[in-house]
């Protein structure tokens, strides 16, 4: 028996670098290959190409999962984000077709993150997906899994917890400093901060803060060179403070996932600050390893009453995570497991729901 994962592909090489879906799920790729995994590339090029071509979408898809025999798991990253017939057909022929097991590794739900509220499992197309399509879920953390379990997505589920981030960047040496790093592709339409701390945002978009002496605009860059660029302070993961136009429900959306700035300050070993609504924040607590910070307003007064030694505790305690998310830990974990339950019945690891 064989296991597979899809992979997304772009022609454009920077779209892969810069865009969090495509990095996560390349990495993501990546681990699973390491432990015996082989890969379906599915291009995004072919989306245009899929809308009104029904046999040749059929073609496509047939091709794509040939090599797929009986027995064999395919692991898919959901959604493609491609047409939704093509989605649709895809899934479906796993299990019809080529008579697999079929397991989601869940990046993202379209009613999540829009914030939509009128959706149930038959009337959305992604959750009736999920319900109907596949064998077992990898969630982001068991507070999103709860959720799809609260939309009636009745499956075994996995937390993957943290999306990985391997990579051989040379890093700096961390220091104490009043500094925040906010690195985002979309457009802050508003930001409600007037703290002394330097907010830095490092952005595609242009910004003209110039009476703001507080906030500091910096060009977009590649998440390697976001992790070569930071020298010390915090890594802000999300922040009621900040408003993007392009993620409307973003404040919402941010309680439930795995944000890929978290995984990116973790392997940097960049101490960081999140809401207290975030799905991590326990752990973060227990952990010790980042400040919960609901008012970003609030942060002088939180860094007057640290000191270096405080700091430096941080950067020792973020140590072993970072060590894990660069080797892969998380992603072998959640697919260690799902195999175990899917292939052999096995429930150890499965999260357990009240």
């Amino acid at each position: 028996m064989t296991n597979w994962i899809t992979k997304l592909v772009s022609p454009d090489t920077r779209f892969e670098e810069t865009t969090a879906y495509m990095l996560m799920g390349s990495n993501i790729v990546r681990e699973a290959v390491e432990i015996g995994f082989k890969e379906i590339p599915i291009s995004l090029s072919l989306d245009a190409y899929f809308a009104n071509a029904p046999d040749k979408r059929a073609a496509v898809i047939a091709s794509l999962l040939d090599p797929v025999k009986p027995g064999d798991t395919v692991f898919v990253q959901f959604p493609f984000f491609m047409h939704i017939n093509f989605q649709a057909e895809f899934f479906s022929y796993i299990k019809e077709n080529r008579k697999a097991k079929a397991v989601a590794i869940v990046h993202d739900v379209m009613e999540y993150m829009s914030g939509r509220t009128d959706y149930n499992v038959d009337n959305s197309f992604e959750l009736s997906w999920l319900a109907n399509k596949f064998d077992l879920i990898i969630a982001h953390n068991e507070k999103f899994a709860k959720r799809l379990k609260d939309d009636e997505i009745n499956l075994p589920m996995v937390s993957l917890h943290l999306f990985d981030y391997p990579h051989d960047a040379p890093l700096k040496e961390k220091r104490f400093k009043r500094q925040i790093y906010y690195p985002s592709g979309r457009y802050a339409d508003h930001i409600d901060y007037n703290g002394k701390t330097t907010l830095k945002i490092i952005s595609k978009f242009e910004y003209d803060f110039s009476d703001r002496p507080n906030i500091e605009a910096i060009d977009s860059m590649t998440s390697k060179e976001i992790l070569t660029y930071m020298d010390g302070g915090f890594g802000l993961v999300n922040s009621n403070n900040i408003s993007e136009n392009q993620f409307p429900a973003q404040r919402e959306y941010f309680q439930y996932n795995n944000p890929t700035k978290l995984s990116t300050y973790i392997a940097a070993g960049l101490p960081f600050i999140i809401p207290a609504t975030s799905a991590h924040v326990n752990w973060v607590k227990e952990a010790g390893i980042g400040l919960v910070v609901d008012d970003l307003n609030d942060i002088d007064g939180i860094l007057d009453g640290m000191t270096e030694e405080d700091y430096d505790q941080m950067i020792e305690n973020i140590k072993p995570w970072q060590k894990a998310i660069r080797s892969g830990f998380f992603t072998r974990r959640a697919l260690t497991l799902a195999l175990n339950s899917v292939e052999l019945g096995f429930d150890e690891g499965l999260i357990q729901f009240d």
